[in-house]
């Protein structure tokens, strides 16, 4: 019976392509949570530059608007807030 016992540089050699796996799958998992974030942040920004604009006073008139001409827009807005609320005042 012949059989062969791997040589510590075989091992080594696997062990470095384990890590750079694991650094590559690192380094994408981390842009992609960098991307992630910027896009969140943008979306504040954008958020924030439509309230400066348009002022408090005019968002309840445009939403009143929207929710006119989008009636099924408001009636699930308004079943998945019921059903959120029903959800958080029933735990104990």
């Amino acid at each position: 019976m012949n059989t062969t016992i791997p040589d510590v540089a075989d091992f080594r050699a696997g062990a470095d392509r384990i890590a750079d796996t694991v650094n590559d799958i690192s380094d994408a998992a981390g842009k992609q949570v960098r991307k992630l974030a910027d896009d969140a942040a943008d979306g504040v920004h954008r958020t924030a530059d439509y309230l400066r604009g348009r002022g408090v006073n005019e968002i309840p008139g445009q939403l009143k608007d929207y929710l006119k001409a989008n009636p099924s827009h408001a009636l699930i807005g308004a079943a998945v807030v019921g059903f959120l609320l029903g959800r958080l005042m029933s735990r104990d």
